[in-house]
């Protein structure tokens, strides 16, 4: 990694960072504002991108600064932040799906890459 491939990446990160602590910091009982509801949109892009992983491998690898706040690199961090986020915002009432069911979950899943298991 170049010096300014690894400059790049500790800037993602740390844009990435101040939303993630933005949206923790946000009331579970409100719902979002326009401005965060579009920085939630941009945290999960991230999280259901490669920049994610690709991040997340290299400070696996330790290729970050030890100093570098990186909550938002914490494998159940961000998902978990997401299903918070989307649990205040009540259930999701759109098409119905198989059986006639609404759909609760606002997230697609490509084929292929599985869905994810489902906390109480």
């Amino acid at each position: 990694m170049t010096e300014k491939e690894a400059a790049e990446r500790i800037e993602r990160i740390s844009f990435y960072e101040g939303i993630f602590d933005e949206l923790k910091a946000a009331d579970p009982g409100e719902e979002l504002s326009e401005e965060l509801t579009e920085k939630r949109r941009l945290l999960e892009q991230y999280y259901t991108s490669g920049e994610w992983l690709s991040d997340y491998e290299a400070d696996d690898a330790g290729l970050l600064p030890a100093d570098l706040k990186r909550g938002v690199l914490s494998q159940d961090g961000v998902y978990d932040l997401l299903e918070r986020l989307d649990a205040s915002a009540g259930p999701y009432l759109g098409p119905a799906g198989p059986g006639g069911r609404a759909v609760r979950n606002r997230r697609c899943y490509l084929p292929g890459q599985g869905r994810p298991s489902l906390r109480a």
